[in-house]
């Protein structure tokens, strides 16, 4: 046991401190922030980790690995924004990629469940340095309008100087909303602030064929639901649960398994457009589509996707990964004189959101994202009535 003296003005405390107790550095485990108005912030001790299902489904351990090395790799903060409809997987994301922070890098994660703010909130996070913030559902406790409904509300941008790290200490941030119509212009279309804005309108189709298959759905009621999902207007993973259990329950097609439920399944209706090209931002190189160039015109409320025929340099990558440098190259000119491109059924789905709608040009929309640009044009009638044209 310690014994140490504090001074404030004229007033000296004792204080006797148990050596044990202390720590240099604040342990990588999971805390929320709390606030008492006689001693201020201090934390409070969750558990050791945030809960996540055995299995994870979809593109979801591959963001977690991109905002992992973006984050190693940059000297500021990084803020990763979540926006989409609950059940399709920003919570998961937001708990797998804190769990990792806290593994890996040996960082605390702290839960933001209140609307804090101001210097002494500001001075409180510096201090304890290194970390990850989550704000979860952010948009509903932080106003995202100076103009905001009540007197107590916080605005948003009350935020900015703690994320735009004025003292220098680089953190993650991470932040979800249902709608991003929630947050602040402050903080969309600012990568300084926030770099990744992962958009999540519906349950990716990766996610739904692979959870069927661990189900023991077969391959023909697993497309029904896949067809399901796409003309939906939502769908989520509680969804994809509840029909697969009705399914397996009673033997039913999808139809039938969908009648009685408690789910929507109406369908998703408007204009739609034609995919003229699709090119790699960087290289150029154009991607094939695999099916149909027309699909429904994404909107406010929804992404759409599109399914472009995996290229042979994909096929060789994925064949040739972990593989001794040798064998590695055995494999790749055998591949390199091969057909492997034709009659295949192979395709990745890429999907555009409204929001990446860079321009228009010559009566033709182009779509920018991350990693692609769409070329698009709108069909101003109906699909199978411009079918019927040809």
């Amino acid at each position: 046991m310690q014994t140490k003296f504090m001074t404030n003005g004229t007033t000296v405390s004792v204080m006797k401190l148990n050596e044990d107790q202390l720590a240099d550095k604040l342990p990588a485990k999971i805390y929320n922030v709390q606030f008492n108005q006689l001693t201020g912030f201090y934390l409070s001790i969750v558990k050791d980790q945030l809960e996540v299902p055995q299995t994870v489904y979809g593109n979801t351990l591959a963001r977690v690995a991109k905002c992992m090395e973006t984050y190693v790799t940059r000297d500021m903060s990084t803020g990763i924004l979540l926006t989409g409809d609950k059940g399709t997987g920003k919570t998961l994301l937001m708990s797998v990629l804190a769990n990792k922070m806290i593994t890996d890098l040996n960082l605390p994660v702290l839960l933001i469940k209140d609307a804090y703010a101001g210097n002494q909130f500001v001075t409180f996070i510096e201090t304890i340095g290194e970390c990850v913030i989550v704000f979860d559902e952010f948009g509903k406790m932080y106003a995202a309008n100076d103009r905001h409904n009540n007197d107590n509300d916080v605005p948003q941008k009350a935020l900015l100087s703690l994320m735009d790290g004025t003292d220098k200490t680089k953190r993650m941030f991470i932040m979800t909303e249902n709608s991003e119509f929630d947050i602040n212009d402050f903080m969309l279309n600012r990568p300084s602030r926030i770099y990744y804005h992962f958009k999540y309108r519906k349950l990716d189709e990766m996610s739904v064929t692979g959870y069927c298959g661990d189900y023991g759905v077969s391959k023909k009621i697993t497309q029904e639901i896949v067809e399901l999902s796409r003309r939906s207007k939502i769908f989520s993973f509680d969804m994809l649960q509840s029909i697969v259990e009705e399914h397996l329950r009673f033997g039913c097609d999808i139809e039938t398994a969908t009648t009685d439920l408690n789910i929507d399944t109406r369908e998703q209706r408007g204009d739609m457009i034609e995919v003229l090209k699709i090119m790699e931002r960087g290289s150029n190189v154009q991607r094939e589509i695999f099916d149909t160039p027309f699909v429904t015109k994404p909107d406010q409320n929804n992404y759409v996707y599109i399914k472009v025929k995996t290229s042979k340099e994909q096929k060789i990558a994925a064949v040739t990964a972990g593989a001794p440098a040798a064998i590695a190259n055995q494999i790749v000119k055998a591949m390199e004189g091969s057909s492997i491109d034709e009659d295949d059924n192979s395709f990745e789905e890429i999907h555009v959101s409204d929001s990446d709608l860079a321009y228009e040009q010559e009566g033709k929309l182009v779509y920018e994202t991350d990693e692609y640009v769409f070329v698009v044009r709108n069909v101003p009638i109906p699909k199978n009535d411009y079918f019927k044209m040809f």
